[in-house]
C-alpha cells in the first residue's frame, strides 16, 4: 500500500481538494485497495459513507459486489489469501487506528461470495503508535504496519496484540512497507531506494530473523507504490508527461509493461492472479476496472460496475427441474400411494435400510468422481455444484459428468445383474415389490422375484434422473418398504435377504 491514502476525507472527498492544475495533469493512485493474488478489494468513498468493493480472479470481467459498508474511508487495507484487514483513521494522541477484517468465502455449490462474520467486521487490537502509520501489509503470517517517525517501528499483529519486530542492521533512511513475491512466498519487505536501485529487506523466519537483501536495479526512477497481490513482482513509477508505468521488477533489471493514461479521478493499480486491474473511482459513487494484459500490457477499455450482476436466464433450469421434480413426487404419491404399499417383501427379504443404501450410492459414484476430475481436472469441490440448485449451469459440468457416468454403468449393471457394485458389496439386490399379475399372493422364497428386464431398466433411467435432483429421494423415507420414485413407479425394491440364525 502506499503513503498517499493516509487522507481520511475518502478517495472521492480527495478528488474535490486537488487544484484543477493538478487534475489536467492526472492523479496519483489515491484509491484505497488491496489485492491477495485471488481477491482485489477497493474502497469507495460516497454521500459520507465507504463501500468495501470486491472482486474476484473467478469472476467475470467488470463484475464488482459489496462486501461491507463502513462510515468513513480506511487509511489503509490490506489482504492475504481470503482475509482483508481494515486500518481506519487514527484518534486521540498519540495515535491508535482501530483494526477490523473480514473473509471472503465462495459457496462451491452456487458460486458466490459471501463474508464471514456476516454483517460485520471483525474487531481486532487496535494498532497503538508514538509515529504516523505509514503503511499496511499482509502475508501468509497476518497483518504488519509500518509506523514512520523518528524511530520508524515495524508491527506485527500477533493474536491479541501488536509484537514490534527487530529491523534489519542496514535498513537504509526512508523506506515504504510491502508484500513481495519471494522464493514462490509472499513476504512483508521493507523498500527503500539507493540511487536508481530499489532496495528490499525481506522478512526471514516466522520470528521476523533474519532478513535477506534483494536488490532490483534500475527500478527506482520515478518509484510510486508496489503493486499488491500480483504474481510477479511489479511497481508503479512516475514517468514524463504526468503518466504513470507499470513495471515488472526482478534482480535482472526491470521490464515495462505498461504505460497508465492520465486518470483525472481517485484511481490505482492491483495484481489478480497473473492479469492486473486499473481501477478507477467516480464522483457519482462508482467504479470502472480495466484489466491490463500481462504479456502485451495492452488496457481493455473500462466496463463501468455498481453492483454484482446476475443473469436472470441462468436460474431458468432450477424452476424447470423443480417441476419435475413435482411431477414425479406426484406420481410416486398417486400412482403407487405409500399408504397402500404391503408391509412386507417376498418371504425372507426384507428393505435395504437407509444407511447401508447410502454407503452402496457412495460407493458406485467413485468411478463417476475419478472420470469427472480427471477430465475437467476441477477441484474435489466442484462437484457440489448440482445442477438442481446452481444458477450458472457453466459450473454444473463436472457434476454432470460425474451424474453421468454413474447413471450410465450403473444402469447397465442393474439391468444385467439386478444390482450395482456397491449394492453388491452391502448385500443388497433390486427385486419385484408386488406379485405378477396372475399371482393371489406375494411370491414366496422359493419364486423369482428378481425384478424383469423391463422394470430393471425403467428403474435404471428414473434413478438418473433422482441423482440430478435429490429431493425426490425423500419418498425413500416415508415410504414403508424405503421405495424412492424409481422403486415406487417401477414396481421394485431394494432389499436384501434377512440373516437366518
Amino acid at each position: 500500500m502506499m503513503r498517499g491514502i493516509l487522507s481520511v476525507a475518502g478517495a472521492v472527498a480527495l478528488w474535490t481538494l486537488v487544484p484543477a492544475s493538478a487534475q489536467s495533469v492526472g492523479l496519483p493512485p489515491t484509491l484505497p485497495a488491496a489485492s491477495s493474488g485471488t481477491h482485489a478489494w477497493f474502497a469507495l468513498g460516497e454521500g459520507g459513507r465507504c463501500r468495501i468493493l470486491h472482486h474476484a480472479a473467478t469472476m467475470a470481467e467488470g463484475v464488482v459486489r459489496e462486501a461491507t459498508v463502513l462510515g468513513v474511508v480506511p487509511v489503509a487495507l490490506a489482504g492475504s489469501l481470503d482475509q482483508l484487514w481494515v486500518v481506519m483513521p487514527s484518534s486521540g494522541s498519540p495515535p491508535v487506528y482501530e483494526v477490523f477484517s473480514l473473509t471472503t468465502r465462495r459457496n462451491p455449490a452456487t458460486g458466490t461470495y459471501f463474508d464471514t462474520p456476516p454483517g460485520r467486521l471483525d474487531v481486532l487490537p487496535s494498532l497503538r503508535s508514538t509515529g504516523v502509520l505509514g503503511e499496511i501489509a499482509a502475508d501468509t503470517r497476518g497483518l504488519a504496519g509500518w509506523i514512520e517517525g523518528g524511530a520508524p517501528t515495524l508491527l506485527r499483529l500477533q493474536a491479541d496484540r501488536w509484537v514490534e519486530v527487530p529491523l534489519p542492521g542496514n535498513l537504509g533512511g526512508s523506506s515504504t512497507l510491502a508484500a513481495l513475491l519471494h522464493e514462490g512466498d509472499r513476504r512483508i519487505a521493507l523498500v527503500g531506494i539507493a540511487g536508481k536501485d530499489l532496495t528490499a529487506s525481506i522478512e526471514g523466519s516466522a520470528d521476523g530473523t533474519p532478513w535477506e537483501q534483494v536488490l532490483f536495479p534500475g527500478s527506482a526512477e520515478g518509484f510510486a507504490m508496489v503493486v499488491p497481490g500480483a504474481a510477479s513482482n511489479a511497481v508503479l513509477r512516475r514517468v514524463a508527461g504526468g503518466l504513470h508505468e507499470l513495471a515488472y521488477i526482478s534482480p535482472s533489471g526491470p521490464r515495462s509493461l505498461a504505460t497508465i493514461p492520465i486518470q483525472a479521478s481517485p484511481w490505482t493499480v492491483v495484481g489478480l492472479g497473473e492479469k492486473f486491474l486499473l481501477a478507477s473511482a467516480s464522483a457519482g459513487g462508482e467504479i470502472s476496472l480495466s484489466k491490463i494484459d500481462s504479456l502485451t500490457g495492452s488496457i481493455a477499455p473500462p466496463i463501468a460496475i455498481t453492483g454484482e450482476i446476475v443473469r436472470a436466464v441462468e436460474w431458468i433450469h432450477l424452476p424447470l427441474l423443480g417441476g419435475a421434480t413435482i411431477l414425479l413426487l406426484l406420481l410416486g404419491f398417486v400412482l403407487r400411494p405409500p399408504v397402500e404399499a404391503k408391509g412386507s417383501l417376498a418371504t425372507g427379504w426384507e428393505p435395504l435400510p437407509m444407511g447401508r443404501r447410502s454407503i452402496a450410492l457412495a460407493i458406485d459414484l467413485l468411478p463417476g468422481v475419478v472420470v469427472a476430475l480427471g477430465v475437467t481436472g476441477a477441484p474435489l469441490e466442484s462437484l457440489l455444484a448440482m445442477p438442481s440448485w446452481t444458477p450458472e449451469l457453466s459450473r454444473c459440468l463436472p457434476s454432470l459428468l460425474m451424474l453421468g457416468v454413474t447413471g450410465g454403468w450403473c444402469a447397465l449393471f442393474e439391468i444385467a445383474a439386478r444390482a450395482t457394485p456397491g449394492k453388491f458389496l452391502v448385500g443388497a439386490r433390486i427385486i419385484r415389490a408386488e406379485p405378477a399379475a396372475n399371482d393371489s399372493v406375494p411370491p414366496s422364497a422359493h419364486a423369482d422375484v428378481r425384478a424383469g428386464l423391463a422394470r430393471s431398466a425403467a428403474r435404471a433411467a428414473l434413478k438418473a434422473i433422482v441423482l440430478l435432483a435429490p429431493a425426490l429421494g425423500v419418498l425413500a423415507f416415508v415410504h414403508p418398504l424405503q421405495q424412492g420414485v424409481p422403486e415406487t413407479i417401477t414396481g421394485t425394491a431394494v432389499a436384501r435377504k434377512i440373516a437366518r440364525h
